[in-house]
């Protein structure tokens, strides 16, 4: 079984060359992660922290929380998830452990879903045991088979007018 940091790296290795952006409590973590990329990475141990280094404004194409949420309160670490998943990435990755009958973690996988991500990996050899979670908004809802111009009332006209 491999670790959640080869997952990671795979998963990593698959964006090539996009502006990537790893956000996390812990620089010893960040920097061995990123050591032999070309990663940005913020540094934040709370919202605050995070506010003041992520304008509003700045667009990436992928966000990677590592070691993050689980040191912020929940509703903190929710706003920060919605923020970048709504407003700031394309492509969000999340790293988090999840709560389990032994764990003490704030997380559960239904938190995850809930806000439209998927789950990629799950790593049980870790206590709590880590998921990565992932969301893409070039992928995040299929288009319905329906949803064109042969089930349209005037076929003509489909895609030229929006109500």
């Amino acid at each position: 079984m491999e670790s959640w940091q080869t997952s990671l790296c795979k998963l990593l290795d698959g964006l090539s060359d996009q502006q990537l952006l790893l956000i996390g409590s812990d620089p010893d973590t960040l920097s061995s992660i990123a050591s032999d990329r070309k990663y940005d990475t913020l540094c934040v141990s709370n919202e605050q922290d995070y506010r003041e280094a992520f304008p509003d404004t700045r667009r990436i194409a992928c966000a990677v929380l590592i070691g993050l949420l689980e040191n912020l309160p929940r509703q903190d670490g929710l706003h920060i998830l919605a923020q970048l998943r709504d407003v700031h990435a394309q492509q969000l990755i999340v790293v988090v452990p999840i709560q389990d009958s032994q764990s003490t973690s704030q997380w559960r996988q239904s938190d995850f879903i809930g806000m439209g991500m998927k789950r990629h990996s799950q790593h049980l050899d870790h206590d709590p045991e880590i998921h990565i979670y992932t969301f893409s908004i070039r992928n995040y809802k299929a288009t319905p088979d329906w949803l064109n111009s042969q089930y349209w009332a005037n076929p003509q006209l489909f895609g030229k007018f929006r109500w």
